[in-house]
């Protein structure tokens, strides 16, 4: 039988020391690979970076349209598509950006929270257990959670 310390069952279920930090250490990694996302593919076109489409359920499905000429992410000048991936690559899951695109001639600013490859609800499950707040179906939801999906979800 596995045996506990009083603050491990304090914060949980009984599990060993072992299966705890092995969870924790699972939730850690899965929160490392799991890139934000915001829904956007982009081209460029006539010395322009063009929103080509956003994806179903992403952050920007609302708020961007197909043909909009992307002008900055969060006020950086974004004016090729490498800008636009290099300013992208900085953002976390949850955080507020600001989107400003040139929309039928005029300019518009756009807010929107950065999703990922998985829910919100995932994310913060994964912040639970590398914290160590272990709950009894902990080991199947890691199981489940895949950040490696082709799939936005906004938040």
């Amino acid at each position: 039988m596995a045996t506990t310390s009083s603050s491990a069952q304090a914060a949980g279920p009984t599990v060993s020391d072992d299966t705890r930090e092995m969870l924790q250490d699972a939730a850690k990694i899965k929160l490392s690979q799991t890139p934000a996302k915001l829904g956007l593919q982009v081209a460029a076109v006539n010395g322009t970076v063009k929103v080509i489409r956003t994806r179903p359920r992403g952050p920007t499905t609302k708020a961007i349209k197909a043909n909009d000429e992307l002008l900055k992410l969060n006020d950086v000048p974004v004016t090729s598509v490498q800008d636009f991936q290099q300013v992208a690559a900085q953002f976390v899951p949850g955080q507020r950006i600001s989107i400003t695109v040139l929309r039928n001639g005029e300019t518009q600013v756009v807010y929107v929270y950065v999703g990922s490859s998985i829910t919100r609800e995932q994310h913060e499950a994964l912040q639970r257990i590398a914290a160590g707040h272990i709950e009894a179906d902990d080991e199947y939801k890691l199981r489940r959670i895949n950040p490696f999906r082709d799939v936005t979800f906004g938040w």
